[in-house]
């Protein structure tokens, strides 16, 4: 029985039934192509399902199209506890479309928080061209950045993946390396991107030599000279951030300084440092580099020194940011290291020391491979508590700004005790459910402090103040 005989009796019009099939198909023969990354992308999307006819009878045509082309969804890492329902409660649909000789540029969804937009879009070639990368080393390009009411908003960057290598369509991901000024959300901007080219690079197996082409072949000459400028966009995504001024004094720099603004958001925490050794930090960044030899030039009224420098200037300075170390503390107790730096500013304000108070703003988003790819996102309201420079801040009762805080699961009146009677051990799990992290397992006969219950899990207490999740139905509670 074929993939197409399976759909029979199932409630999808026969337009829907050809077109699941022709996508499974299609699926099914890419999947040996598939990198590891978009193999674990497509997994995490459809809660572990593979293609096949088991997963087509489950499934509608909206979720498999999710599936073959993510969007949002398929980004962004949502693992841990809370973060898949934050992140789908953080999306805001644009549905913004611009056509130019046949090609359609279509700005789809955002999400973002104070400090950051990412926008999701899709790129149609004419119907019949196929989007594949013209080598191995081959992609698609453009430039682009937003201008808000008083300015640009920041510096931005579009990737652009191909989830149907034999289709016209390719998916464009508008995210900040860096934003300054105004806060994005609720702003209304105009997105520039493009021209939209191709490049690749080609290899000289004789001579070895290689070379990058960035010219555009004639693939993209009819949209070469072409800016997509979509012009009134709203980004009024939802403010799911944690606000606090905690005034809590850090040791940095063989000094101290204080944390006077702390935010923790979905995509990244930030933390405003102000007065003491903040002076020495703001002081040296306003020095010049020592150059020793070089060839200097002017552009621009800009002073350029190319070559000769001792290196010691940046080697200091980042050996002054490094001192500052962040961590965060999930109420299961599990960690979570930001380390891929979002934003960074340093200068002088009127705050705690005066009008001459020095200061410095860094944010970092919940991974390391310098926004690569897909970052983590995190439910705020699971921090317990942030550490800045080794000095713990506490988050618990804190709420969002603009929305009230999340529900709680209930709790009991006071704790009770339960039995594990799973043959074979219980795993506990960083969320009540079994898509959720595997912390540890317990063996059958193991008591265990029952606190609350939601869906189908309890939540416990399994190793002094620990908490996570456990199936209820390998637990008897007395």
């Amino acid at each position: 029985m074929n993939i197409k005989e399976r759909f029979e009796g199932v409630g999808f019009t026969p337009e829907e039934k050809l077109d699941l099939t022709a996508r499974l198909e299609r699926a099914a023969e890419q999947e040996e192509n598939m990198t590891s990354a978009t193999k674990r992308k497509i997994k995490r999307i459809s809660g572990g399902m593979v293609f096949g006819v088991a997963a087509a009878v489950v499934m509608t045509a909206g979720a498999l199209a999710a599936v073959l082309n993510p969007g949002l969804r398929g980004w962004f890492d949502t693992q841990t506890y809370g973060t898949q329902e934050k992140l789908e409660q953080g999306i805001y649909r644009l549905d913004r479309s611009q056509t130019c000789n046949g090609w359609t540029v279509t700005l789809g969804e955002c999400v973002g928080d104070d400090h950051g937009v990412y926008v999701w879009g899709d790129v149609a070639a004419p119907e019949g061209t196929v989007l594949a990368p013209i080598s191995e080393d081959g992609r698609l390009s453009a430039v682009c950045w937003m201008e808000g009411q008083t300015g640009q908003l920041g510096s931005m960057g579009a990737w652009f993946m191909d989830h149907d290598p034999t289709d016209n369509h390719v998916s464009v991901l508008i995210m900040p390396y860096m934003t300054w000024g105004e806060n994005p959300r609720g702003e209304t901007v105009t997105l520039h991107l493009g021209p939209i080219t191709d490049e690749w690079d080609t290899h000289d197996p004789e001579t070895g030599e290689r070379e990058w082409h960035t010219e555009g072949s004639e693939l993209t000459a009819a949209i070469r000279d072409h800016e997509w400028v979509f012009e009134d966009v709203t980004l009024d995504f939802p403010d799911q951030t944690i606000r606090m001024k905690p005034n809590a004094e850090v040791p940095w720099l063989g000094g101290t300084t204080t944390v006077t603004n702390l935010e923790v958001s979905p995509l990244g925490t930030y933390v405003e440092l102000e007065g003491g050794s903040c002076g020495e930090y703001v002081a040296y960044t306003n020095t010049k580099p020592v150059h020793e030899g070089g060839e200097t030039t002017e552009l621009g009224g800009l002073t350029i020194t190319f070559g000769g420098s001792d290196g010691g200037w940046e080697d200091r300075r980042r050996e002054m940011v490094s001192g500052i170390t962040l961590e965060l503390t999930l109420r299961d107790g599990t960690q979570v290291l930001p380390g891929n730096l979002a934003a960074s500013t340093s200068d002088y304000k009127e705050g705690l020391e005066g009008p001459e108070t020095p200061y410095y703003f860094f944010g970092r988003k919940y991974d390391g491979n310098n926004g690569l790819n897909p970052i983590s996102v995190l439910d705020p309201a699971q921090v317990d508590h942030v550490t800045v420079c080794g000095v713990d801040i506490p988050l618990s009762g804190q709420k969002e700004s603009g929305s009230a805080a999340p529900e709680k699961a209930e709790e009991p009146a006071a704790p009770a005790v339960g039995t594990v009677t799973a043959g074979k051990g219980l795993n506990i799990r960083s969320g009540p459910g079994t898509r959720f992290q595997v912390l540890t397992a317990v063996p059958r006969g193991t008591r265990l402090e029952v606190l609350g219950e939601e869906s189908d899990f309890y939540r416990v207490n399994f190793s002094e103040g620990r908490t996570g999740y456990a199936s209820k139905s390998y637990i008897t509670v007395k």
